[in-house]
């Protein structure tokens, strides 16, 4: 089996070639794929044009890297709020030692 993912053409034309009642298992040794990967294609996929199925891969890459770039922004908002934290009780120590200095003079 191959590691490469099948172009959007490929997809297609796998699961035209099933609609004409060609078996599955020559199919996936044609395109050097499992049986189960052809059938979550055809789940996934079935009745979708070329177009229309790049357009859907698309998203899902562009959704998979929005997905990735929320967790890391996520990360940064914690870290952010964290220091901001520790600045705000350290200011307010600041505050208190200033106060108890002021009324022992």
């Amino acid at each position: 089996m191959k590691n490469t993912s099948l172009s959007a053409e490929e997809i297609v034309m796998a699961l035209q070639q099933r609609e004409a009642g060609e078996p599955v298992e020559q199919i996936c040794t044609r395109f050097g794929i499992s049986v189960a990967t052809f059938y979550n294609m055809r789940k996934r996929y079935s009745g979708l044009e070329v177009s229309v199925l790049k357009q859907v891969r698309e998203l899902e890459i562009e959704k998979l890297k929005l997905t990735k770039e929320i967790e890391v922004l996520k990360q940064d908002q914690a870290i952010l709020h964290e220091i901001l934290d520790v600045q705000i009780a350290s200011s307010e120590q600041a505050r208190t030692c200033s106060r108890s200095a002021q009324l022992v003079r």
